[in-house]
């Protein structure tokens, strides 16, 4: 008796299973063909061979190894009102099923997506200042050091920088025996910045926001460091962006992050509803490393300084970032974003550990309080362009819509 029980308890458990691991299937591969979908509208120009090329290899990745063997049936197309569509048709394996000779269970999902009808305005907030001169990690690093090494040989830099100088080297005034700059050096002998990692891979975001005017997107972007400018409102011309990113000038080694949340809270008019262009939602993308540094000459002690600098007539302070400094615009229901530019450990650096090393942690997460939406930390070269390439589909997917 027994025996005939487990019989049918086995095949309804077997069906269980089957049906359990079917629901399962449907949602995940509901999932991977948005993905799909959305990751096409990234691609005005490809035809449907290649959508179908794509949008196969955004759902294999997505589901992952249970579904490596699978059959999978995709097709991909730009309908007429320029939506994208992807159709999947997947077979998953079975237990009872498939002993009972039929094989697995076809699985199949839709996913319509288009660009939403709201408007979008990116401002990037770049920090200009001369602590973002960092030379770039690896061969661009130990050239700078390379380089330096016997420019500060018996002067008073040697002591706190006896491998040379690989932090706070950016100086853009004269300061070596020769009245030339270690940057003016350093540019002369083709060693490249942290930041120009920065304007490349900002450029790269803004060219993937705006290769299709579909997405009612603008960029624009404020330069600051002792002062805070708009160098240009946001725009939907590519050209006009990367020449406001490629044109600033670091003129100074100060940064003021006071002077620039003043500036964008008595320039900007509120947020928007997004419903309009004449009312876009705005995203602040604030970049920096989070040192701030200022001159004073009131001689009155600042209340966060971590140390300072006597300079003739005034003092120069340098502070942990505050996020008080940006809270006034939080509650003005702005969308902040930071990519914070960390600063990778230095040894033997006299500067680095004065200034950073014992306030990193203080540092970032007062950065990150300041976020109200992503956050990212990047030091290297790959990090950065890693950061900039997720914000790019994180903030393309803002203004992306799952129809059906």
């Amino acid at each position: 008796m027994s025996a005939l029980l487990f019989i049918p308890l086995t095949i309804a458990t077997g069906l269980a299973i089957d049906y359990t691991r079917g629901v399962n299937a449907k949602t995940d591969i509901q999932k991977a063909t948005d993905a799909a979908a959305i990751s096409l509208l990234k691609a005005p120009e490809a035809d449907e061979a290649t959508m179908t090329e794509r949008a196969t290899e955004v759902i294999r990745n997505n589901l992952g190894s249970n579904f490596d063997n699978g059959p999978i049936n995709v097709v991909a197309r730009r309908m007429g009102n320029g939506d994208i569509e992807v159709i999947a048709d997947i077979e998953i394996d079975t237990f009872i099923m498939d002993i009972g000779g039929y094989g697995g269970v076809a699985v199949d999902s839709r996913s319509v997506v288009s660009y939403s009808r709201s408007f979008l305005d990116v401002y990037l907030l770049v920090d200009r200042s001369a602590s973002m001169l960092l030379a770039q990690d690896g061969p661009d690093m130990t050239a700078m050091l390379n380089l330096t090494r016997p420019m500060i040989e018996g002067t008073p830099e040697e002591g706190g920088e006896p491998d040379g100088c690989g932090f706070a080297c950016h100086q853009v005034d004269g300061w070596q025996s020769d009245n030339i700059s270690l940057y003016d050096h350093a540019v002369a002998n083709g060693i490249a910045f942290r930041a120009d990692s920065v304007t490349e891979s900002a450029a790269s975001m803004a060219r993937t926001l705006l290769q299709d005017p579909g997405r009612n997107v603008r960029v624009g972007v404020v330069d600051f460091s002792i002062e805070a400018n708009i160098s240009l409102y946001p725009s939907s011309d590519i050209n006009a962006v990367e020449a406001a990113l490629d044109n600033a000038t670091v003129d100074s080694a100060q940064t003021h992050y006071k002077t620039l949340f003043d500036m964008l809270d008595a320039t900007l008019s509120g947020q928007g509803s997004g419903n309009t262009s004449d009312s876009p939602h705005i995203i602040l993308v604030l970049i920096t490393d989070g040192a701030y540094t200022q001159i004073y000459n009131d001689g009155t002690m600042r209340p966060n300084a971590i140390h300072s600098i006597n300079a003739p007539g005034a003092v120069n302070y340098y502070e942990v970032f505050a996020p008080s400094e940006c809270q006034a615009l939080i509650d003005q229901e702005y969308e902040m974003v930071v990519v914070n530019t960390i600063y990778d450990p230095l040894i033997n650096s006299g500067r680095y550990d004065d200034l950073i090393k014992p306030y990193a942690n203080e540092i970032d997460g007062n950065l990150e309080e300041c976020a109200t939406s992503s956050y990212f930390e990047a030091s290297s070269t790959a990090d950065i362009e890693v950061a900039f390439d997720e914000l790019a589909e994180i903030l393309g997917k803002s203004v992306a819509r799952i129809k059906q």
